[in-house]
């Protein structure tokens, strides 16, 4: 490539980027949009954080979720797209900020990844318009703005560099082509890593495409051919082992997995022909539309690309021979899109059962929004063999890019987003446990009002309460049991790993406040103990011997996730050793980047073991309820700050009434802060816990502004409401109004 080639490139470039502002700017309106994925998106991703804080390198269970019983999210769903806004986040970026930088990153890379897979065989500035018309397809939009989906507009940008690694793979006599492989099992384990569903629709149109593309080379050289693309994705799913093995060989142990529904009602959501594409030239959304009606085809998309293909057809002979065969390629893949979304396919969804996976046909403009894309782009290099003067061609071309990035975004318009109860505008204040309950607690209510078999979807199978019902107080008393004649302390617990002393003179069943979940393991001093579910809300529980034990109940490996770690483990080897037999340095480089990866995240998990430590209490509350322990978010505080407090109990019988828990903080001078209400939030009432239950029980302490700075005493108690009483304390840190003082915290002056 010439110099003067690599200015045109480096100025397309630009182009491209400063393009893509347009479709950032929206972002910036409010905190956060509303959509209909979008809160679950930031509490997931809230949850996933607090578990790498907790020392994880992979946090599978989301501890904070389900009104704090856990759900394991991210054992199922990709959660690449969530390390990434995670590491915003540690990095001092808020969750909410994080969440737009990479959306924000996702549409410049969406362009230029589509630019770098287009320059393959256009020019610069066909390369340029596809670009743009990528970035710009109306449903990558409307995955950002009406239906965030964080997971699934990332893996869109990784479409293009996909399908242009696996070009590069079948280029004759390729030198190093083990580099380009590897190249190829990264993308390709990105994207499974990223969203699974884009990835198992995308492959079979990548395969069709890579065939049609390359059939005559593919004839000639079989072996070499299909062996590359075959190695390169078998390196690839082979990277991902570690998250998609367990995730489909697992998928029976939550509710999602045994949801009847979907199949039977997929031809129903397959769009009709008459509505297939946009009647107006600004792309009008339409969130709550019926599904198979909230995505057409954008006008804009459908003529550029029908002029596009009309150019084409009239200049075939001038277009060079890999334009020809690629545009014939992706020109069948389309129909093979457009066809499997219309309602002519229904037959043959109604049979292939497994296509139910992708829940909505809608998906399916993934692989049609890159197919339309080059081929627009492929018009523009058709058009610039006509004869036609350059300036002519100029303008057409400005003005066909400005009608692209008009037409969705013209009737673009955000929503603030709310937490349920209420009218302020969600930010990043509220992302936090009250935050996750009350979002929780609008799931709950929609389940209540409509039903769903996809709300609450990763609820573990084995819980029999119904999803309505399992947060609010029992409907029926429990039946009084006998005081448990045991001791029980917390001494460390994170989102993963809870650390007891457990000392009982007669064997009792421990239960903790966790859905159970077959990765759950509980030790005995080291020896692992028989872990089972108890209870309508099937807690994770063992049996306790008599004598003194210290207890940990950890998120430990399966047969799938154990095989698929190390199958992944043997993958990454082999990448390392492919990278340094091919390019010496690269792999030097690559072996100092998971050298320092693992050194932080080495340091991390140290820095992990201090911040969940758990400071003992001994207190025992109408000899009915021990509290164990407690735990502040940190030290001292300035007026105004809140402070995060956990209290952490122990049920030595099942209560009959639901008690209330206050939280203070008192001083000479006056209370500072005061925190009140049922436990877990209010969602996890006393006449829910059973025998032998452990409960990490969260407050968040707002401090007054006009807190004058010294020590104050954190104080802790349970009280009846009818008639308002402070329940009996037993304990050497109970006061004579029956509260129990935990210790001090320190307020500073700002």
């Amino acid at each position: 490539m010439s110099a003067g080639s690599r200015r045109i490139d480096g100025l397309a470039l630009v182009l491209v980027v400063a393009l893509c502002v347009p479709a950032l700017w929206p972002l910036l309106s409010v905190p956060a949009w509303q959509s209909h994925d979008g809160l679950h998106h930031i509490f997931r991703i809230a949850a996933f954080v607090d578990g790498l804080r907790g020392g994880e390198l992979y946090p599978r269970w989301a501890d904070g979720l389900g009104f704090g019983y856990g759900f394991p999210v991210t054992h199922y769903y990709a959660p690449l797209a969530y390390y990434l806004v995670a590491a915003l986040n540690l990095g001092g970026i808020s969750i909410l900020d994080g969440i737009k930088l990479a959306y924000a990153l996702g549409i410049i890379a969406t362009a230029l990844g589509m630019f770098l897979f287009a320059r393959r065989t256009l020019g610069p500035i066909a390369s340029l318009v596809a670009a743009v018309a990528y970035a710009y397809y109306p449903y990558h939009l409307a995955d950002i703005t009406m239906r965030g989906t964080l997971t699934e507009f990332m893996a869109l940008a990784l479409l293009p560099p996909l399908a242009w690694s696996a070009e590069r793979i079948a280029e004759p006599a390729a030198a190093r082509l083990g580099g380009r492989i590897v190249v190829f099992a990264l993308l390709l384990a990105a994207l499974v890593l990223t969203h699974n569903l884009t990835a198992f629709l995308f492959l079979p149109a990548l395969a069709l495409y890579l065939l049609l593309r390359f059939w005559p080379a593919v004839r000639r050289a079989p072996l070499r051919m299909l062996g590359g693309w075959f190695a390169g994705v078998a390196l690839g799913f082979a990277l991902a082992a570690f998250y998609w093995l367990p995730a489909l060989g697992e998928t029976a142990w939550i509710r999602a997995g045994q949801a009847s529904g979907g199949v039977d009602d997929m031809p129903s959501l397959l769009t009709p022909l008459a509505q297939f594409v946009s009647g107006s030239l600004i792309q009008i959304y339409q969130p709550d539309a019926p599904a198979q009606l909230q995505h057409p085809l954008g006008l804009v998309v459908a003529l550029a690309a029908v002029v596009a293909i009309v150019a084409c057809g009239a200049r075939w002979r001038l277009l060079d021979e890999p334009v020809r065969r690629t545009g014939l390629a992706w020109g069948a893949v389309a129909l093979v899109a457009l066809f499997a979304m219309s309602e002519l396919s229904s037959a043959i969804w109604s049979v292939l059962r497994p296509l139910s996976l992708v829940q909505f046909p809608f998906r399916l403009h993934a692989v049609l929004g890159l197919a339309l894309a080059w081929l627009i782009g492929a018009g523009v290099d058709a058009f610039q063999r006509a004869s036609l003067p350059r300036p002519v061609l100029a303008v057409a071309g400005a003005f066909a890019v400005v009608l692209i990035v008009i037409s969705p975004l013209g009737a673009l318009s955000l929503s603030a987003q709310s937490l349920p109860g209420h009218k302020e505008p969600l930010d990043a204040s509220q992302i936090n446990v009250t935050g996750m309950s009350e979002y929780d607690y609008q799931t709950a209510l929609w389940t209540r009002l409509y039903g769903g078999v996809w709300l609450f979807e990763y609820m573990p199978a084995w819980v029999t309460e119904a999803r309505e019902e399992f947060f609010l107080p029992h409907a029926v008393a429990p039946a009084v049991s006998l005081p448990l004649a045991a001791t029980v302390a917390a001494e460390r617990y994170a989102p993963e790993v809870r650390v007891l002393r457990v000392n009982t003179s007669v064997p009792f069943r421990l239960s903790f406040h966790a859905f159970y979940f077959p990765p759950w393991m509980v030790r005995v001093d080291g020896i692992p103990a028989p872990v089972y579910p108890s209870g309508a809300l099937a807690l994770a529980s063992a049996d306790m011997p008599a004598g003194e034990h210290q207890v940990t109940l950890e998120y430990d490996g399966t047969v799938f996730s154990t095989f698929g770690a190390w199958l992944s483990l043997g993958a990454l080897l082999a990448l390392c050793g492919i990278v340094f037999i091919s390019h010496r340095r690269a792999g030097v480089a690559l072996v100092v980047l998971l050298g320092l990866g693992a050194s932080t995240w080495l340091w991390q998990a140290s820095a992990a073991q201090a911040a969940y430590v758990v400071q003992p209490v001994q207190a025992t509350f109408d000899s009915q309820i021990s509290l164990i322990g407690y735990r502040t978010d940190r030290a001292s505080y300035h007026p105004g700050d809140t402070a995060d407090v956990t209290l952490y109990w122990f049920a030595r019988r099942a209560p009959t009434e639901n008690f209330k828990v206050f939280v203070h903080l008192d001083a000479a001078a006056g209370r500072a802060g005061q925190a009140d209400g049922q436990p877990g939030l209010n969602f996890s009432p006393t006449t829910r816990w059973q025998a032998g239950e452990i409960i990490a029980d969260p407050y968040r302490v707002r401090i007054a502004q006009t807190a004058k700075p010294g020590a104050y005493d954190l104080l802790a108690g349970m009280y009846r409401t009818q008639p308002v009483q402070n329940l009996p304390v037993e304990s050497a840190a109970a006061t004579p109004d029956n509260r129990v003082r935990l210790g001090t915290l320190e307020i500073v002056s700002p």
